[in-house]
């Protein structure tokens, strides 16, 4: 396989992968707004406020699930789309949950922020590396 190749597999990859995880969110929010359970939110006290929250920003986590996949279609001409992704959406929620934790809200516990960061660290540099790889590739014209 080809270097250019490979490196277009790898921004796909990146596309694809934040579209699975949002999506997996999105259900898990869910699950908890209707049925006070969840996999991996880390919600300590269920209530009526949580789940107003949850219900606006389930539906922001199905519409980046969508433009994700819709950058997929084509990868390099919509590679903003994976910049945007580190940041604001991952690298701003990181900082919010470091603000909201040292502030003392009761919604976030040390483990669950420790949990959160190891994640959204790699996710984020997964998400940077695909954007300057196809920063560096030329877009396939049809003709």
């Amino acid at each position: 396989m080809n270097s250019e190749k490979s490196k277009i597999i790898f921004v796909r990859f990146c596309y694809w992968l934040g579209a699975v995880l949002d999506a997996l969110m999105a259900i898990d929010m869910t699950l908890y707004m209707v049925f006070n359970t969840y996999v991996y939110l880390e919600l300590l006290y269920p209530s009526d406020q949580a789940k107003l929250a949850l219900r606006h920003g389930t539906g922001l986590m199905i519409g980046w699930t969508i433009l994700l996949i819709w950058g997929d279609q084509k990868p390099i001409e919509r590679k903003d789309l994976l910049l945007m992704t580190a940041f604001p959406v991952i690298i701003m929620g990181m900082v919010y949950d470091l603000l909201l934790f040292s502030a003392g809200n009761t919604f976030l516990t040390l483990n669950g922020l420790i949990q959160s960061y190891a994640i959204r660290i790699p996710l984020t540099a997964v998400f940077l590396i695909g954007y300057y790889i196809a920063q560096n590739l030329k877009p396939k014209h049809k003709k």
